[in-house]
């Protein structure tokens, strides 16, 4: 039976396991490894199990979401759907509300009919009148008439002799000024027009009165009599005309127009017999006056009215009762009455409503009461739009009445435009509703261009909750586009700015699904926009990214509930000054993000000023328990206290909760007072330790004021003096350019010494009086020293000299110069110095160094001596340490030769040890002759070379050794053996040469004896 087969389960298959023979090196137990196998074989299929439950959650979770996003349409829709009830009952509202206008126009209007039908009534008596006085004209009897001065004018002036034009001004003067006191302007105006119009109304009737009464006497009288009487109507008529003409101006009106009927004979003359009744006909409807005229003695008059400018035809009819001919049509223009008000019309063209960026021309009309265009008016309309729209820069120019604008708008919305004012002598009589015109205009979105962030319609985003924010298509100026206008379908990411701890759900990505997605976002800040902004690989279906990185979407968090109670400086409160000045600072509610929340919230806080350099000073509502505590009364979310100091330092305020409000307490506030004006410049502290050479050190300058404090608001120059090879740094000036009270002069050398500054007090003291009178400013003086040091090291140098010769120097101060070469005698010893300098050639004291001089020797060799090989000894290595930036070493010296000295193996690296150093070693005084064979000068057996040499107690030869004569020992030779020149040698820089031969080679050769 095999030792595994098939195996279920539950709720999996397994399919049939077939293992192939595998040899195991090496291996005690083959079921382990098997084993190994099946557990590893078991573990992929559970990850491929995991793998699919996690595919099927991903899909449960994308129903859900998609479950989700129908539930947010369903609401959209909901919402849309009370939308749209609300905009009917407001269009339900806007109704009801033109239908009580039309009610009062329908009844002002009836008012004007009324009045209307008066003045006609008043124009056919004038007729009638005018008929008959031109009847009575031919009898020339009677009595001599009498003029009478009207009651009415008699108590409408106090001017003596006033004529009746003067009168009717006053009167119609009257009614444009304001009402009684305790009016409105509107109210007082509409007042005194009807005084003013009840006023003209009887002094009508009492002339018309006046008038009869005239016709009455002129029928009766004399011949002499009647031209006087009839001067006397003519005077009453023209007052009349007069009156009417008055009152049709408060009416707002024009007066009518007096269309004159004469019936005439053949020779052209008005017939005085003929009576008839004839036809006036127009085919304009808004003509008054036409019908039915009475033609007596020849003449009818029709006075015509037209609330419609423009020209009319009139047409004359008898209606067959005459044989007369009709005459010829006539056209009458009439012409618009006083300017009344400002219409705006815009040219919507059907309704067809503009989109965003789009111009709109709207006409700008001066009107009279009936509509029509004042077309001999000039002037100016100052106007106004919403939602920023533009139409032009400064007022419109009206012009024969009319203007054309270009209304532009980047916000899709309903544009309103109003009227603010009209300028001109010619409206000056426009009231408050001849400007009350208003355009509404609405503007719809453009085409689909950007992808944008925006909030809900509606929604009001609070500090710390979860917000909605919509990822929608929208046109070039950020409008949304209209639902289903787009079918963008992509995924983005929408990534927080820095300001209020913003985040962002499910790592900020969202996806777009028919032109709008969204995201669930979180702000913490309430008093500054949050930015968001999106970011994607690709540009989603070709658009636009609206809100980058660089122009990210803002949008103001609302603060949360009242969580804390926190303190705050208040930003209308300008900043106290020391000496006396009251710094307001202020408690208040905040939420749990430290937001402002102002409410109706009352209670009281205990402040705690840690700080002792200031104090609480009395106010109504703060009750001071000491110098460091005190109570304030918190009204409506907000309590106010006030701070006292002499000192500009940065003080803090804490918070403590005594009335067991319940909320916490926020965190300390920093704050500080300002200074008074600066009084004396003084430096800063300046540091003991020494600053390295060749750096600019910035030196400080104070400017104080009387207390001692940093005057903040001084700017100005102070020179200063200063000593040694210091300067300032880049050639500048030397003067310190003070700004808010503080300045810094860089200033370097390159030498370590000790340098003094001095102010000059002439100028450095700003105020002689108040710094005489300070007690604070006495302490200070104007000079302070600033010490110099070497820099870190660059270099390390070798100088060497005898022994004697450096004790010789040591006691006269002078220095050996490093490098060079040296001459020393055999025996003497070096004293080699090694300094460690910094760039500028500095001595380093503080430098802490390890190294090894090594010294090696290059002997000198005789080339007088052959056969003989230049002697070489290893180099010799003597570790040493920089101490104080110095390190001595004594070198014995012993063969005549050339030392070199150089350093090697630094414990820093960065140091440079390129410097070395030549010791050239010569023999002392010769203290022994030496003579030597030399066997590669001779000859073997026959002849010998002798080399002598004058050798100090080393064994060098005294190349000082000259002029000097030495005969050899001659009984010391060989027998046989004969001495050149009788073993006499000269020599020469300390070395001769002699020649020794034998006895029979001397014989054999003279030239050798």
């Amino acid at each position: 039976m095999p030792i595994f087969g098939k195996r279920k389960a539950p709720g999996l298959v397994q399919p049939e396991l077939v293992l192939p023979p595998i040899p195991l090196p090496g291996a005690r137990d083959p079921r382990a490894y098997i084993n190994t196998l099946l557990f590893e074989q078991q573990k992929e299929r559970q990850e491929a199990l995991e793998n699919e439950r996690r595919a099927i959650s991903n899909v449960a979770d994308r129903e859900r979401m998609m479950l989700t996003q129908l539930a947010q349409l369903r609401t959209q829709v909901q919402e849309q759907k009370e939308e749209i009830e609300r905009a009917q009952r407001t269009e339900e509202d806007l109704h009801k509300a033109l239908r009580l206008a039309a009610e009062r126009l329908s009844g002002l209007q009836l008012s004007d009919g009324v009045l209307r039908a008066e003045l006609d009534d008043t124009r056919q008596q004038l007729v009638d009148t005018q008929v008959e006085v031109q009847t009575l004209r031919a009898r020339l009897f009677g009595e001599k008439g009498v003029r009478l001065v009207p009651a009415e004018l008699a108590r409408s002036t106090t001017s003596v002799g006033m004529k009746e034009d003067d009168v009717i001004a006053e009167i119609v003067n009257g009614a444009r000024a304001a009402g009684p006191e305790g009016m409105g302007a509107a109210e007082g105006r509409a007042a005194a027009a009807r005084s003013s119009r009840q006023q003209l109304k009887r002094l009508l009737h009492f002339v018309k009165a006046q008038l009869a009464e005239d016709v009455s006497a002129f029928s009766g009288a004399r011949d002499e009599q009647a031209d006087e009487i009839s001067d006397a109507i003519g005077r009453r008529r023209h007052l009349i005309a007069k009156l009417e003409t008055a009152l049709y101006d408060l009416l707002g009106g024009a007066p009518p127009m007096m269309l004159v009927i004469e019936a005439l004979d053949e020779a052209g003359s008005v017939d005085a017999d003929f009576d008839a009744i004839v036809l006036i006909e127009s085919s304009s409807e808004h003509v008054s006056g036409k019908g039915f005229v009475k033609v007596t003695k020849g003449v009818g008059l029709a006075p015509l009215n037209s609330c419609k400018s423009g020209p009319i035809e009139l047409s004359l009819q008898d209606g067959g009762f005459t044989r007369m001919e009709p005459p010829e049509p006539l056209f009458v223009n009439f012409e618009g009455g006083p300017p009344a008000k400002v219409s705006l019309t815009p040219d919507l063209q059907g309704n067809n409503f503009p989109t965003t960026g789009d111009p709109l021309n709207i006409l700008v009309e001066i009107q009279d009461r009936f509509n029509n265009r004042c077309t001999d008016v000039n002037c100016e309309v100052v106007l106004a739009a919403s939602h920023g729209a533009e139409f032009g820069d400064g007022p419109v120019q009206i012009e024969m009445g009319e203007a054309t604008i270009q209304l532009v708008s980047e916000v899709a919305a309903t544009v309103s435009l109003i009227v603010l004012e009209a300028r001109g002598p010619s409206v000056e009589m426009i009231g408050d509703e001849g400007l009350s015109a208003v355009a509404y205009v609405p503007y719809l979105a453009g085409s689909a261009a950007v992808v944008q962030l925006a909030l809900p319609p509606g929604a009001m985003p609070i500090a710390g909750e979860r917000t909605k924010l919509l990822v929608c298509v929208a046109d070039k100026f950020g409008n949304m586009v209209a639902a289903g206008s787009s079918n963008l379908a992509a995924d983005v990411k929408v990534e927080p700015g820095p300001i209020g701890n913003a985040s962002v759900e499910r790592n900020g990505v969202a996806s777009i699904a028919d032109g709008i997605g969204e995201v669930w976002v979180r702000s913490e800040s309430a008093t500054l926009p949050t930015e968001f902004y999106i970011t994607s690989a690709a540009v989603p279906g070709g658009l636009a990214l609206r809100h980058t990185q660089d122009e990210p979407f803002r949008a103001v968090w609302s603060a949360a509930k009242i969580a804390a109670i926190g303190v705050f400086l208040p930003e209308a409160e300008k900043q106290a000054t020391v000496g006396g000045g009251r710094m307001v600072l202020g408690v208040r509610t905040e939420d749990a993000y430290g937001n402002p929340r102002g409410t109706g919230w009352d209670g009281s806080v205990l402040v705690l000023s840690p700080s002792p350099h200031v104090s609480f000073s009395a106010r109504a509502g703060v009750q001071i328990r000491d110098a460091r505590e005190a109570k304030v009364t918190i009204k409506d979310g907000v309590g106010l206290f006030e701070m006292v100091s002499d000192s500009t330092e940065i003080f803090q305020i804490t918070l403590r909760d005594v009335a067991n409000t319940g909320l916490r307490t926020t965190s300390v506030l920093r704050a500080q007072f300002r200074s008074l004006p600066g009084v004396q410049c003084i430096f800063g502290e300046v540091p003991a330790a020494a600053q390295p050479v060749g750096l600019p050190f910035p030196l400080p300058l104070l400017v104080l004021d009387r207390l001692g404090n940093v005057a903040d608001d001084f700017e100005g120059d102070i020179p200063v003096k200063m000593t040694g090879a210091c300067r300032t740094a880049g050639g500048a000036r030397e003067a310190f350019r003070a700004i808010r009270g503080r300045a810094a002069l860089p200033v370097l050398s390159t030498i370590a010494e000790t340098v003094q500054f001095t102010l000059d007090p002439a100028t450095a003291i700003l105020n002689k009086e108040e710094a005489a009178a300070s007690d604070a400013l006495l302490r200070y003086g104007f000079t302070t020293t600033l010490t110099f040091g070497a820099a870190d090291a660059k270099r390390l140098t070798i100088s060497a000299l005898a022994a004697a010769a450096a004790a010789e120097r040591a006691l006269s101060g002078e220095a050996a110069a490093p490098g060079g070469e040296v001459q020393v005698r055999a025996g003497d010893e070096v004293l080699v110095a090694i300094k460690a300098l910094d760039a500028y050639n500095n001595l380093v004291l503080h430098q802490q160094c390890t190294f090894f001089l090594e010294v090696e020797l290059r002997p000198k060799v005789d080339e007088a001596l052959t056969n003989t090989l230049a002697a070489r000894e290893p180099p010799q290595r003597y570790m040493l340490q920089l101490s104080n930036g110095e390190a001595h070493q004594r070198v014995p010296t012993r063969l005549v030769g050339e030392l070199s000295l150089r350093l090697v193996q630094p414990s820093v690296l960065s140091i440079d040890l390129s410097a070395t150093a030549k010791i050239k070693v010569v023999a002392a005084r010769a203290v022994s002759i030496d003579v030597v064979n030399v066997p590669e000068a001779g000859r073997g057996g026959v002849e010998f070379s002798l080399l002598v040499r004058a050798l100090d107690q080393y064994g060098n030869v005294d190349e000082a050794f000259d002029a000097e004569v030495v005969q050899l020992d001659r009984e010391g030779a060989p027998p046989g053996m004969v001495l050149q020149n009788d073993g006499i040698v000269k020599l020469t820089r300390g070395i001769g040469r002699c020649t020794a031969v034998t006895a029979s080679a001397a014989a054999g050769s003279p030239g050798q004896r």
